[in-house]
């Protein structure tokens, strides 16, 4: 199943930024940690920032979760 690309995710060594399409925000948060690696890494963040499970974003990175947001790389 293809989803839309909603925006762009720019991660650093201690925070992501959100962009999505058709917004001037940026989202930010701060990374609480990071498990595996290359296409299994999963980036878990310290609030939620997505809107929906499974929210698509550049680079294949999407966005899971209820209680803070994990990316992904994407099936």
């Amino acid at each position: 199943m293809q989803h839309e690309v909603v925006g762009s995710v720019r991660i650093g060594p201690e925070w992501v930024s959100i962009k999505r399409r058709g917004t001037s925000g940026v989202d930010t948060a701060r990374i609480l940690g990071r498990t595996g690696e290359g296409d299994d890494l999963v980036i878990y963040l310290d609030r939620v920032l997505h809107r929906q499970d499974g929210e698509v974003y550049g680079d294949g990175w999407q966005a899971r979760g209820a209680l803070v947001t994990e990316l992904y790389r994407g099936d």
